[in-house]
């Protein structure tokens, strides 16, 4: 776990007006206004994490109804209903498949355009893990795992293709997404790239 203050992302809502930050270090989400090119802080602890289960990245749906947080340490998403501002947490999903005990922490996070799916790296485990997004409840449903190099970090989705930087590996791995059975196939993989960890988009 982190001993100190450690903000790891922040993440603009589609209003262009308000934004999250996850602090790894202290295990909260703050809230921000944006005005001018400023943030300013509305609520420093938004969102109270569980102690020691590292809130790193946030991402929220395409109609602002959700939010979705990975925790690094604890391997969990929590998924949050976004209220006039306010926040109920409402689901709380392991990253990793139970069968195994494994030393393991989730790295990457991202969502597809159309917000039906979300995709997760595993660093331990070196997997990506594809959960469908219920878009009226806001839940997520484990569909399917596929092993990566080692050390998964970043993902990049463009549509229903997903990139991803396998950092032990020295690769980049690229992936379809097949929508109609909601499954995972690695289609071509790129070595040589020194210890990939993360992409600018």
């Amino acid at each position: 776990p982190q001993k100190e203050t450690h903000p790891h992302h922040i993440c603009g809502m589609g209003d262009g007006l308000h934004a999250y930050s996850g602090d790894m270090g202290i295990d909260f989400v703050s809230f921000y206004s944006i005005k001018n090119h400023e943030l300013h802080l509305i609520k420093d602890v938004f969102i109270d994490c569980p102690l020691g289960s590292g809130p790193r990245i946030m991402r929220i749906s395409p109609d602002n109804r959700f939010a979705y947080l990975l925790h690094e340490i604890s391997n969990t998403v929590a998924v949050y209903a976004l209220r006039d501002f306010g926040i109920d947490e409402i689901q709380r999903i392991s990253t990793l498949d139970g069968n195994t005990v494994i030393i393991n922490s989730a790295a990457g996070c991202a969502m597809t355009a159309d917000g039906e799916y979300l995709l997760i790296t595993n660093r331990g485990e070196n997997t990506l893990v594809l959960f469908k997004i219920n878009s009226a409840t806001g839940t997520l449903t484990v569909c399917d795992r596929i092993r990566t190099g080692l050390t998964p970090r970043d993902l990049y989705i463009n549509d229903h293709q997903i990139i991803v930087a396998a950092q032990a590996s020295d690769c980049l791995q690229l992936f379809e997404l097949d929508t109609s059975q909601h499954r995972l196939k690695l289609l071509n993989e790129v070595a040589g790239v020194s210890a990939p960890v993360g992409f600018l988009n």
